[in-house]
């Protein structure tokens, strides 16, 4: 039986529907085609919009290609458009695809899909992972590089420019870096920040007077009614953390909970436990992000837990 599709697989596919657009509209049975292949996979809509930024660079002088996706205009009447179609060969489609991308029309935007992870490129030399559910807008003035993270885990190896400071922001919380790499993940009512290189400061919109320097292997969640506390990991422990870059989870005594609750951040099919002794249980072990079933069986067999599967749940008793 063939696996999962693979991101290069995907990629590919995205490029060819690209290469038809651009030839000209589409006739229904390709529309159709176009549609069914969007709703089967939902990373398939972020690698088209990723596919038709980067086809709509070729023609135009290198200096002036931009790097990342913009918002797609919406149908404008008729069969659809090149530029429509991308957002989704059908009503429903576009509108969910408008709906991810409500955002300012003059910064480029980038998402993932669930279970997606992508590794990108920005037009300053630093690069990006993305983990899945992430949403983020760059924006690239000659005088600062600020990333917009809406939702989602990025980690951000930054081009050394000191001329141009690399802020991101998370909701109301700031982290400035120069050149240094490190991780920033949304959470509720603030972010937390884990640095592998270099060292950042973060802050509180509001309390620009209370900075906080983050260095390489430390971690701090930065949030409202809370006090910043800098907590030092091991180099192992933030490449652990870090782990979802290379498409791993790794475990190292996480309990079992801690760790259900992570592989369901990577699957449409939830982890239920229902067994509190169970929950608290220490759990070790390298896993694929999108293989939830060998995490499970390796639950079945360490702790004989047992298992129903109902809709888009398993259940562990």
């Amino acid at each position: 039986m063939r696996g999962r599709e693979t991101a290069d697989e995907i990629d590919s596919a995205a490029f060819g529907w690209v290469a038809r657009l651009d030839g000209g509209e589409l006739d229904p049975e390709q529309n159709a085609a176009l549609a069914s292949w969007i709703a089967s996979d939902p990373r398939h809509r972020g690698a088209l919009l990723r596919a038709e930024a980067l086809w709509s660079t070729l023609d135009a002088p290198l200096a002036d290609k931009p790097t990342f996706v913009h918002p797609i205009p919406q149908k404008t009447g008729g069969m659809w458009s090149r530029r429509s179609a991308l957002a989704g060969a059908g009503a429903a489609v576009a509108a969910g695809v408008a709906g991810v991308l409500a955002l300012k029309p003059t910064e480029p935007s980038l998402i993932t899909e669930l279970g997606e992870v992508r590794h990108l490129p920005l037009a300053d030399g630093s690069t990006i992972d993305m983990n899945t559910q992430s949403r983020l807008q760059v924006a690239m003035p000659p005088s600062l590089r600020r990333i917009r993270l809406r939702e989602g885990e990025v980690w951000f190896k930054v081009a050394k420019d000191r001329s141009r400071p690399f802020v991101v922001e998370a909701g109301d919380v700031r982290v400035r870096a120069v050149g240094t790499a490190f991780s920033v993940r949304v959470l509720e009512g603030g972010a937390e920040v884990v640095v592998s290189e270099g060292v950042v400061e973060a802050w509180l919109v509001g309390a620009q007077d209370r900075v906080t320097r983050i260095s390489a292997n430390q971690s701090a969640v930065i949030s409202e009614g809370a006090s910043p506390r800098l907590v030092a990991i091991e180099p192992l422990q933030v490449e652990r953390k870090l782990a979802w870059r290379d498409g791993r989870i790794d475990l190292d005594g996480e309990t079992v909970a801690q760790a259900v609750a992570e592989f369901n951040r990577y699957s449409v099919r939830k982890i239920k436990i229902m067994n509190s002794k169970l929950a608290q249980e220490r759990v070790y072990g390298v896993f694929l992000i999108n293989n939830q079933n060998d995490f499970v069986s390796s639950l079945q067999t360490a702790f004989k837990a047992k298992t129903a599967m109902s809709g888009d749940y398993v259940t562990l008793y």
